[in-house]
């Protein structure tokens, strides 16, 4: 199994958190390139942290368990550990790493933000419960009408060695 950390980027104002809304239930939705014959999911795949199955041949539990389509390799993708809120002074050139992803035969190569994310305002008197990340920009203004954006999001995926 390799673990892969899930790194996000975005240009924040007036936000000092951004997390998915109740992260402990949130469906990470990426797209995975098969480790054997490259080929990547059509769609963007679910992993659902409160599903578990069980791998084929008593191999284990996973979030997620698929065949790729092209080869018939079975692999299997394991959220673990806490999901990390996003902070916009995060050091490391921005990218923070928000979850990380124990993979066996794939590799997730892209990330649709789908579902509603939450926030904090600087001053911490507004918290925003209904942002959404799938736009290319998210605006709203606080409790005291200063403006709060997030825009420019960009992700990354690092194999994590430790």
């Amino acid at each position: 199994m390799v673990k892969i950390g899930f790194y996000l980027k975005a240009e924040c104002e007036n936000l000092i958190e951004l997390e998915p809304s109740e992260a402990s239930i949130y469906i990470w939705n990426f797209k995975f390139k098969c480790n054997r014959c490259h080929e990547t999911t059509d769609k963007f795949v679910g992993v659902d942290p409160q599903l578990v199955s069980e791998k084929s041949g008593s191999k284990g539990e996973a979030n997620l368990i698929m065949k790729c389509k092209f080869c018939s390799r079975e692999g299997s993708v394991s959220l673990i550990g806490p999901v990390t809120a996003f902070s916009p002074t995060a050091k490391n050139d921005g990218y923070q790493l928000m979850v990380t992803l124990d993979c066996q035969n794939w590799e997730p190569v892209d990330f649709d933000p789908q579902g509603e994310w939450v926030g904090k305002s600087e001053d911490e008197s507004t918290k925003f419960e209904d942002i959404e990340l799938g736009e290319d920009e998210w605006m709203d203004v606080d409790n005291n009408d200063v403006p709060a954006t997030v825009g420019n999001l960009s992700y990354r995926f690092l194999k994590i060695t430790k």
